[in-house]
């Protein structure tokens, strides 16, 4: 049995979380399968590396403020979206 693992590092509610567990890979050192994203209402995407339990990245759009509330990811970008109507993509 595997052991629980806890993410950490937000500082605010987390309000999605995607699973990058799609065919491919992406161009960083981590496989797609690797990665998970989560969307905060701290405004940040935090791209999370599963093999050392730990923020490999963390993304936030110039002058934009406010909650994610929806994030999405695959080989090459990662996309969110909150209650302005807009949607980041990095």
């Amino acid at each position: 049995a595997g052991s629980d693992v806890v993410l950490a590092g937000h500082a605010d509610t987390v309000t999605s979380v995607q699973w990058g567990g799609r065919n491919g890979s992406n161009a960083s050192a981590f496989s797609i399968s690797e990665l998970l994203a989560s969307a905060s209402a701290d405004g940040s995407v935090r791209l999370w590396d599963l093999r050392a339990a730990r923020a490999y990245s963390v993304l936030r759009a110039a002058g934009f403020e406010g909650p994610l509330h929806a994030v999405d990811l695959d080989d090459s970008v990662v996309v969110a979206g909150g209650r302005d109507k807009a949607l980041l993509v990095w």
